[in-house]
């Protein structure tokens, strides 16, 4: 029952704000792959492995429940981290 009240929770405040949950590191190879960078490039660009990068990648799709890039990139414009 905690678990669930702790879930329902977290899901609430997502709704209100999206971008809440994610650290600024986070937000930062969110926008870049929202650029259309490779995580190769978004490695180079922050001084980061392909692996931590990859790392972060996978944090943000599951705290967005963006399953793949092209939902990513829908996400950063839904909430202005990137214009088109």
């Amino acid at each position: 029952m905690f678990a669930a009240n702790v879930y329902e929770g977290s899901r609430q405040d997502l709704e209100r704000n999206p971008m809440a949950p994610l650290t600024n590191r986070e937000m930062d190879v969110l926008k870049l792959v929202a650029d259309g960078k490779t995580y190769k490039e978004i490695a180079l660009i922050l001084g980061l492995s392909f692996k931590t990068v990859d790392s972060y990648s996978q944090r943000i799709k599951l705290k967005t429940q963006c399953h793949s890039v092209a939902l990513l990139v829908r996400f950063a414009i839904k909430n202005g981290l990137v214009e088109l």
